[in-house]
């Protein structure tokens, strides 16, 4: 499957924590903007239609947090996955996989990304998989469920 989008995850965090972004209406239902955001066992979880890319900070380094903070970018399309993980404010790990190869590795390889041999040939399903072992959230399972905020910009949207 072919996804496109973003999802920023911060540990403890509030919406407040993430620069740019401000409720835009009722909670309500998934999809009903191109950003929205809610709160997942613990992790402030904003997520990203591919329409609302520009709303994903640019670093999860930009994000005000003391503890640990993720951020994917995908595009099944173009075969482009990105996964970088701050703490404390600063980035400690960044990995880019275009079109099945590595061409950005930053910082020490993270425990969770042990790939099984589904994954080590699959970019976005190691993409979606680490996260989940990060965040403990299935990002599959997002469309359609209820509870989120929706979110707009607070000024000019964030470069992509």
């Amino acid at each position: 499957m072919s996804w496109n989008g973003a999802d920023l995850f911060v540990a403890g965090g509030r919406l407040e924590d993430v620069p740019g972004l401000t409720p835009a209406g009722p909670s309500g239902g998934f999809g009903e903007s191109d950003a929205a955001a809610r709160t997942d066992g613990g992790w402030l979880h904003v997520h990203c239609e591919s329409r609302g890319l520009g709303l994903a900070p640019h670093s999860p380094a930009t994000v005000r947090a003391d503890g640990r903070v993720v951020l994917v970018r995908y595009s099944g399309v173009a075969d482009v996955h990105t996964l970088e993980v701050a703490d404390g404010g600063t980035l400690v790990r960044r990995v880019v996989r275009s079109q099945g190869e590595v061409v950005v590795d930053e910082g020490p390889a993270l425990p969770e990304e042990d790939a099984e041999p589904v994954e080590a040939h699959d970019p976005e399903e190691w993409t979606f998989r680490v996260l989940a072992r990060l965040t403990g959230v299935e990002v599959r399972n997002l469309p359609g469920t209820t509870g989120w905020q929706p979110l707009a910009p607070t000024t000019a949207p964030n470069p992509s």
